[in-house]
């Protein structure tokens, strides 16, 4: 799905970021693909074939009714450090997307 477009720092941001934190959010990583990803790779589950489902137009998270509120809480890192939704890696065609130090941490 893509975003409502948004002002960051006075430039107009259509992507989104996914980020780990721990507990107290003192420590936050970005969550990244694998280094030869190229840059708008669409990320997937792990064995879910993302060229079959149509993405939703736009999200805006500041309505009550948008998918981070119901599948945000399950996004989390693994004890491997990869980012999953319900237990299930995000990867990309190259690999799955990882942080650098956080294990078993919430992704926002």
């Amino acid at each position: 799905f893509d975003v409502t477009a948004a002002k960051l720092k006075g430039f107009e941001s259509k992507g989104m970021v996914l980020c780990a934190s721990n507990e107290d959010h003192t420590k936050v990583e970005l969550v990244e693909p694998p280094k030869s990803a190229v840059p708008g790779t669409r990320i997937s589950l792990a064995d879910l074939d993302v060229t079959k489902f149509k993405p939703d137009e736009r999200v805006n998270p500041k309505k009550k009714k948008n998918v981070w509120l119901d599948f945000g809480p399950k996004l989390r890192t693994n004890g491997k450090k990869v980012a999953c939704f319900d237990g299930v890696p995000l990867v990309v065609p190259e690999g799955e997307c990882t942080v650098p130090t956080l294990d078993n941490c919430v992704v926002r």
